[in-house]
């Protein structure tokens, strides 16, 4: 789905940004086209923008509060950023719930959430050195 596709480009290359990561300019491009005229001609993001727009805020907060918490010198906070950056994952079984319903989007969350990784929290590299910024 291209709208999932330019949320999802539009956000990681946010997330290279605020990171100080190394950038793909390709990738930065496609992201800004995105950003500046792709979604508004997509006409499922015309439809439904509103309802997509909420969960793209919320999960905008939930990534600005995962940097916060990565900082933290107490490990367990910097699991819980680990967890709350995997939130933009519920945008899937949003729009899940808007093309087939909920009993479709809970299978969808369900496969979704046994799909990320299942490391002990003593595995997670949030559990060593508080990130820096």
């Amino acid at each position: 789905m291209a709208c999932i596709h330019a949320l999802a480009s539009i956000s990681e290359t946010w997330d290279d940004l605020a990171d100080g990561d190394e950038l793909n300019r390709a990738d930065a491009i496609d992201a800004f086209r995105a950003l500046l005229f792709g979604l508004e001609r997509n006409p499922f993001w015309a439809r439904w923008r509103p309802l997509l727009q909420f969960h793209v805020e919320q999960m905008t907060l939930l990534w600005e509060t995962s940097n916060e918490l990565e900082r933290s010198a107490d490990w367990k906070i910097r699991c819980r950023a680990f967890f709350l950056r995997e939130s933009a994952n519920l945008l899937v079984p949003a729009v899940v719930s808007i093309l087939h319903g909920h009993e479709r989007a809970l299978q969808c969350s369900l496969a979704l959430w046994e799909f990320l990784p299942h490391e002990e929290p003593d595995q997670w590299e949030f559990r060593h050195e508080p990130r820096r910024r």
